[in-house]
């Protein structure tokens, strides 16, 4: 899980998994059996494996042949928003070197990360790891030999303070056979249980001739390192290397890089920097082709504002050239991994390839709280698309649906990503959480209420869309998004229509449409009636506004809040 994420981003969320893991502290997780009795079974040519919302997923070297591996029965719908950020599930996969198993890690909601081994078709997933602790693991991949290295995290207190202790370790596909490859101890930020530290260490690569690849932190900066199993030597190959693989041959490595995005290459022996694509977003998990011909990686450089919502599988070829991906959709994929021992690695094409948009999220049935009518904007908004759908608490009333990617394939087309936030016009706690403006622009739109906003600079803030009893907020790129989201807004889970309820006006919207007007007449400046209503002069211009809007408005009604 956190092997997809950067140096910074993983030190954040391993902030959040301590305090997961305090919430959680009266809880043991169930035991599971030892992994054994795993048959063989061989992936398709030219396989590539991934993981995308807690599933691992292989599909061809084109991006054809997709099919779900693991939890293929889960519903790709509403998450928290702490599942957000500590998705629960299946990732970081690997593919034993036979192209026979399947190592991956499975995560809990309690936020610990367990080692699992299946066959490469996903079957028979078994834990590998089940020793006294209380340790997650972080990484996990394979050996030239067929064993597994593995990084485990588990605190501890020795004196009367606390640490962490990193530990890269290698295990056969039983888990029997522990080698020590690499400890480190460091101090612990917060108190007993803590899983964050300012420093620590994560598994990236094993050569052939033993060779450790790996990656070392501190508060300022991040290394990538190799570190010879045989006569201890470590050495330093690149400042600010994160995610990184070796190539087949142990040659070179293909890695990301801290503070500069895209992807790198470099020789094994620290020499010949080249950057290998260039762009802007993040970049994560690159990885060599057996043969040597490409790299894959995960990226989210055709919609790098949108954040890690955007994660899409790319590859292109080692010299840079024939760019192209091989997902396009939500959620998100990441982890790329390729088969080994296999040929014909080749996309087919380059570039967009055509590639039409997947979208597997959609809203929950089984949430109970909403007002009615229940309503969304759809899977796309422009060339966004759904990518998450965010809610505080179980109970809260309010949906949070994130437009994060984007259906094409160069950044431009998608230069802020839309968020949608739904809920009742009164009352309900925990949202929303956007920014409306404080010059609001009332219109009627499809027979509703919507509003625009706007700073008294004139930047553009969240629009309101009013309809029955919910309220309907539309924030992030441009007025014209806003208008698509409002033209596009229909009953979820049932019949479609153009028809929208006609809104309930909240009692003090409707107060400032009926005395604004005679409050400036009657005392001659928008201040002074702000004075005389107890209201800010903005509130006073928006009745102005507001009044010829409600005159025109069939069906309305007003509701107290």
């Amino acid at each position: 899980m956190l092997n997809a994420l950067g140096m910074r981003s993983r030190r954040k969320l391993l902030g959040k998994l301590a305090f997961v893991l305090c919430a959680w502290a009266l809880f043991a997780l169930p035991s599971t059996p030892y992994a054994q009795g795993i048959q063989e079974s061989t992936p398709k040519p030219g396989a590539i494996f991934y993981s995308n919302f807690g599933r691992i997923i292989s599909m061809g070297a084109d991006g054809s042949q997709r099919e779900v591996l693991t939890r293929k029965r889960i519903r790709i719908g509403s998450r928290s928003i702490l599942e957000s950020e500590l998705p629960p599930g299946d990732s970081d996969p690997s593919v034993s070197p036979d192209g026979s198993r399947l190592a991956f890690l499975r995560t809990a909601q309690s936020g610990i990360a367990k080692a699992m081994v299946a066959k490469s078709s996903g079957e028979n997933p078994k834990p590998v790891w089940r020793r006294p602790g209380n340790g997650s693991f972080t990484s996990i991949g394979w050996a030239p030999d067929g064993r597994l290295i593995m990084t485990r995290l588990e605190p501890v207190a020795v004196g009367g303070q606390n640490f962490v202790d990193f530990e890269i370790l290698s295990v056969d596909a039983s888990g029997e056979g522990v080698k020590h490859l690499l400890r480190r101890r460091y101090r612990s930020k917060f108190g007993s249980g803590s899983y964050l530290s300012l420093r620590g260490v994560q598994f990236q690569d094993l050569g052939a001739d033993g060779r450790l690849l790996y990656t070392q932190w501190n508060a300022n900066r991040s290394e990538l390192r190799i570190r010879d199993l045989y006569n201890r030597g470590d050495r330093l190959v690149a400042i600010g290397g994160e995610d990184a693989a070796f190539s087949s041959d142990g040659s070179s490595v293909v890695f990301t890089r801290t503070g500069s995005s895209g992807i790198w290459t470099i020789n094994a022996d620290g020499t010949s920097p080249s950057r290998v694509v260039a762009g802007p977003g993040m970049y994560k998990s690159p990885s060599f082709a057996p043969d040597g011909s490409r790299i894959i990686f995960s990226s989210t450089r055709n919609f790098p504002g949108a954040g890690r919502d955007a994660f899409e599988i790319y590859s292109v070829a080692s010299d840079g050239s024939c760019l192209t991906w091989l997902t396009n959709g939500t959620p998100r994929s990441i982890d790329p991994v390729w088969a080994p021992g296999l040929s014909g690695y080749a996309p087919g094409r380059c570039g967009a390839a055509g590639r039409d948009p997947l979208i597997e999220v959609e809203p929950s049935k089984s949430r109970k709280s909403f007002v009615k009518p229940r309503v969304w904007v759809g899977t796309k908004i422009g060339a966004r698309v759904l990518s998450s759908i965010d809610y505080l608490i179980p109970s809260a009333p309010w949906d949070a649906y994130v437009y994060g990617d984007c259906s094409r394939f160069e950044w431009r087309s998608c230069p802020r990503p839309v968020r949608v936030e739904v809920g009742p016009t009164c009352g309900g706690g925990f949202g929303p959480t956007v920014s409306v403006g404080t010059e609001l622009e009332p219109r009627i739109v499809r027979g509703v209420l919507f509003v625009a906003s706007k700073t008294k600079s004139g930047s553009p803030r969240a629009s309101q869309i009013l309809t029955g009893r919910s309220t309907v907020y539309v924030a992030g790129a441009g007025a014209r998004s806003h208008l698509i989201a409002a033209s596009q807004l229909t009953l979820l889970h049932g019949r479609s229509s153009l028809e929208l309820e006609p809104p309930r006006i909240p009692r003090s919207w409707s107060f400032l449409a009926a005395h604004s007007g005679r409050a400036l007449n009657r005392f001659g400046s928008v201040r002074a009636a702000a004075d005389r209503l107890g209201y800010p002069p903005a509130a006073i211009r928006f009745g102005l506004k507001l009044a010829p809007v409600l005159r025109n408005l069939e069906g309305e009604t007003t509701i107290s809040c």
